[in-house]
Order: structure tokens, then C-alpha cells, then sequence
């Protein structure tokens, strides 16, 4: 088969779990909802064709993960997101304040 977009579409489905990612927050000491979006970026990472079963590979998908969730920390407030006030701001696509 070949990609007939730039870049090609992913496919697949991501399944996550609100009450994990708030208990895993806790234990990361961060906000539920950055670790919602961990779980998202991790997800499509795999979708992309990233794997991280051998440990070398693991590495190389958390230093992608991280660099990912940094540059989306930079442009929203990623504990908004459950807000009103964090929706709308997400919706209209502009970046946080500094």
C-alpha cells in the first residue's frame, strides 16, 4: 500500500482512562488532564508506528512523547482543558500567555 496524503493519515483508535490518568497524575505530580494528554501523544506515537517493547525503543518513543508534550505545554494550558474558559481557548487555537 501507499500513503496517499502528506503526511499519510493515521489510522486506529486511542481508549483512555480518565480515572487512570488521575491516579497516575498524582504519582507524577501533575494535572490529570497533562496526563490525558501523555496517554493521546503517547497513543498516536503508536499509531505513527513507534514501539516500545524492546528497551531501546521504549526510549526513543519517551523522548519523543516528552518532546511532543513540551511543545504542547508551551502553547496551552493543558489544565484547562476541562474548564469552559480552557475549552474555548483550546477551540480558538491560541496560544497560552506567557
Amino acid at each position: 500500500t501507499f500513503p496517499y496524503t502528506d503526511p499519510p493519515a493515521l489510522h486506529g483508535e486511542l481508549f483512555v482512562c480518565p480515572s487512570v490518568a488521575r491516579l497516575q497524575s498524582r504519582e507524577f505530580k501533575t494535572s490529570w488532564q497533562a496526563e490525558v494528554v501523555r496517554y493521546l501523544a503517547h497513543g498516536i506515537l503508536h499509531l505513527q508506528g513507534h514501539d516500545d517493547r524492546e528497551p531501546a525503543k521504549r526510549r526513543l518513543m519517551k523522548r519523543e512523547e516528552n518532546r511532543l508534550m513540551r511543545r504542547l505545554e508551551r502553547r496551552f494550558q493543558l489544565a484547562a482543558i476541562s474548564s469552559v474558559a480552557g475549552r474555548k481557548k483550546l477551540q480558538s487555537g491560541r496560544p497560552k500567555p506567557p
